[in-house]
């Protein structure tokens, strides 16, 4: 917990490159549910895609699916029921990022207003700067969003216990969910294939017997997450075709790199493995579309995404025109709204009012 309090205090933000954009359509939506998730890679696969440079043609396609369907689960709230509390004729959105659910006790106590748990808090477990009254503001708040958008979501990776993250979170919410698939995770450290070549020490082996996972239950996914008291329809994953920074490429050549590094020092370069991410995939929009009678036109869609953050400027300022381009139809319809809200602390959080 400790780690957690210190870096965001509870607090109900979202990152710095993280957009949520609420569009409010005059239409309503066409397309179908997706009825049928995309199928897992195994953990062979996810050993080969990062040996292999050029994965084999079904490996590749199996990829490419996994990266651009999303995981929908409309049966947890089947009706759609807002919690109490909910505001008479408005629309709560709330987003944030969750850090890839490290700390996913805290989110969830957060999430669904557990006060018992911040109050049991210790001293010894808070920040200097912990304020128990505005966390235990913040959880009452955040409970009563009637959508949620997650980033940094993980599923199946050991430093979240190999958790379905989003999926637990809408049980415990119990909301429907989405989840798209920005990365695989695929860096040896990730998949306990680090062998730490080149370092020495007594306590190698030690490092090395940490480093490993449980290969059955890991599935390597990150991404983003909508939670939805409504059900989601047509629902779809829409990648950037400007990306700004190559997660597989890039990256990998930092492992090169290390090993011709060595006089550096082992200190310095066993920090540079922990740093390193080799992923496959790239960063993506997800978007959701809610039908709400009060809303007008009866349909509102929301459009989430997380920008690069190893980029210039230029390179988000080219995702955002990306983001409004495949969207200017919607907000040529105009919004209808009465009212929007925004609360801010450190980064943005949203609550929008219609």
């Amino acid at each position: 917990m400790k780690s957690f309090l210190n870096a965001r205090s509870i607090n109900v933000t979202c990152a710095l490159l993280s957009l949520t954009i609420v569009l409010f359509i005059v239409s309503s939506a066409s397309a179908q549910d997706r009825t049928n998730d995309p199928k897992l890679l195994k953990y062979p696969d996810l050993v080969a895609l990062y040996e292999n440079d050029e994965p084999s043609q079904d490996l590749q396609q199996r990829l490419t699916e996994l990266l651009s369907a999303p995981f929908v689960d409309n049966s947890i709230n089947a009706q759609g029921l807002r919690r109490t509390g909910s505001v008479t004729n408005s629309l709560r959105v709330a987003t944030w990022n969750i850090e890839r659910g490290l700390e996913f006790e805290a989110v969830k106590a957060a999430l669904t207003n557990d006060q018992r748990f911040f109050r049991r808090l210790t001293p010894a477990t808070r920040s200097s700067n912990f304020d128990l009254n505005a966390v235990l503001d913040q959880a009452r708040r955040l409970s009563h969003a009637d959508i949620v958008v997650l980033n940094e979501v993980d599923r199946g990776l050991k430093r979240t216990n190999y958790r379905n993250v989003a999926r637990d979170l809408a049980l415990a919410t119990h909301m429907n969910y989405a989840y798209a698939v920005e990365f695989v995770e695929v860096d040896p450290l990730t998949l306990g294939t680090e062998t730490l070549e080149g370092e020495s020490g007594s306590d190698k082996g030690e490092i090395v017997k940490n480093f490993s996972v449980d290969t059955s239950r890991t599935l390597g996914l990150h991404g983003t997450a909508i939670l939805s008291r409504f059900p989601l329809k047509n629902v779809r994953v829409v990648r950037f075709v400007n990306q700004g920074h190559d997660w597989y490429a890039d990256e990998k050549k930092a492992v090169s790199a290390l090993e011709k590094g060595k006089q550096k020092g082992a200190g310095i370069v066993f920090s540079e493995r922990i740093v390193r991410e080799v992923r496959r995939g790239g960063r993506m929009m997800i978007l959701a579309e809610v039908e709400e009678p009060q809303i007008p036109g009866g349909v509102f869609t929301i459009v989430a995404t997380h920008l690069e953050q190893k980029t210039k400027p230029g390179g988000r300022l080219k995702q955002l025109e990306e983001v409004l381009k495949r969207n200017s139809s919607y907000r040529a319809s105009g919004c209808g709204c009465r009212r929007y809200e925004y609360f801010r602390d450190g980064f943005d959080a949203h609550v929008i009012s219609t």
